[in-house]
């Protein structure tokens, strides 16, 4: 194996990896928020905050995935 196959198999496992711990985080609140009796101003807010933050996650290790797989194409 070459660098550039490590470094080609290192973003998917980033990738993949980001995809699956993301998803979970997101179907995770979203069912918790729909789960829940008693809906609050302030729990809207932390819902929204924390389905924003696993969407930024996987956004950023797609981004480092991305940068990865552009150096093991070179």
């Amino acid at each position: 194996m070459n660098i550039s196959t490590g470094i080609y198999r290192l973003a998917q496992i980033i990738k993949w990896f980001g995809r699956v711990i993301g998803g979970f985080w997101f179907v995770g609140v979203a069912i918790t928020f729909l789960n829940s009796t008693d809906i609050t101003p302030a729990l809207k807010s932390d819902t929204i905050f924390f389905l924003g933050s696993s969407i930024i996650f996987v956004l950023t290790t797609e981004a480092i995935a991305w940068v990865l797989e552009g150096f093991a194409n070179d």
